[in-house]
């Protein structure tokens, strides 16, 4: 949880989206409109326990995926 309390927590300036999945959409939702065809998402950050890191990667694809998968191109 502390990713998400660190207004630093960026890559390329650009802020992770940590939380929830209605607060993470909420957050992506500002690349929608872009004409994009790939998204790179990291969901392992060192010292992660790999049932956390399985968890979250079922649930952005069962939560997030449907939604995220119409946008760009």
């Amino acid at each position: 949880g502390e990713l998400r309390n660190d207004p630093k927590a960026a890559i390329y300036g650009v802020p992770f989206a940590v939380g929830p999945p209605d607060q993470v959409i909420e957050n992506l939702r500002a690349y929608r409109e872009l004409p994009m065809d790939e998204m790179s998402i990291q969901f392992h950050h060192p010292g992660m326990d790999p049932r956390a890191v399985e968890a979250s990667m079922r649930l952005f694809a069962a939560e997030l995926m449907p939604e995220i998968s119409t946008w760009g191109r």
